[in-house]
């Protein structure tokens, strides 16, 4: 299965660039801009899923390290966040973000910590209908363990439709969608939620959803800083964290 995912990397790379060359074409009239981007969006919404395939079967098969870098997590939060305040204006929602002002450099994890946020705060904003609010709120809790110094606590709260209490339990099993999301455009596949419950414990971290039909949904995330309560297996070193832009984008995209 991880195989034939693989498989349709290739492809969906190869139909990506004609296009965006065909894109940067200045002779485009509106209308083949318009087709063009939609195959662009697609495309691109199939590599995403793709890559959530891929990281579900590297998690299954325990292959799945954490790959820490030493840096200010607030910072790279903020920036993570702050990307979808363009998405915040075009879809007229009211988006506010409190994070705390203490300057730590501690070890994490950015392309999971960058998986989790996006997934929660993209869910949030499909749901989140015209005029509608957001909330993301980030700090930091003191260490209840010896290995522990500190965790990371951010919620994503939205005033969108809310969860049923008999969906409570179940929204984070793989494929599960809570029935009124598949009256919805774009409700998604299930995959989301599930892959962010299973970076969050692989990181030894929680998630919690707190949510009533129409009240809104606020989803809390806690994960452990630093790598002293990791075993060396579990993790690898890098140097500098990787662009967060690319995936952003692609989540970006997806809401058009």
């Amino acid at each position: 299965f991880a195989n034939i995912s693989h498989e349709f990397r290739t492809p969906l790379s190869l139909i990506q660039s004609p296009v965006e060359e065909l894109l940067d074409d200045p002779r485009r009239n509106e209308k083949e801009r318009r087709k063009l981007n939609m195959v662009h969006r697609n495309a691109r919404r199939l590599l995403n899923l793709v890559n959530q395939l891929l990281d579900i079967s590297k998690i299954d098969g325990s292959k799945m390290k954490l790959e820490l870098v030493e840096d200010d997590v607030m910072k790279y939060l903020r920036a993570i966040a702050g990307s979808f305040c363009s998405l915040a204006e075009s879809k007229k929602i009211i988006y506010t973000m409190y994070f705390s002002n203490a300057d730590s450099k501690t070890w994490f994890d950015p392309d999971k910590l960058e998986k989790i946020s996006t997934n929660l705060l993209s869910n949030a904003f499909r749901f989140t209908t015209l005029g509608g609010e957001i909330i993301l709120s980030a700090g930091y809790l003191p260490g209840d363990d010896p290995r522990i110094k500190s965790y990371l606590e951010f919620t994503v709260k939205d005033s969108g439709p809310g969860i049923p209490e008999e969906s409570l339990e179940k929204i984070f099993d793989r494929f599960y969608q809570v029935e009124e999301s598949l009256k919805q455009e774009g409700g998604g596949t299930g995959i989301g939620l599930s892959l962010t419950r299973d970076m969050v414990r692989l990181m030894y971290g929680d998630i919690k959803v707190h949510s009533k039909p129409g009240e809104g949904s606020t989803f809390t995330v806690i994960l452990p800083l630093g790598r002293e309560h990791l075993k060396e297996s579990e993790f690898i070193l890098l140097k500098e964290a990787p662009e967060t832009i690319g995936f952003i984008n692609e989540l970006h995209e997806m809401q058009d």
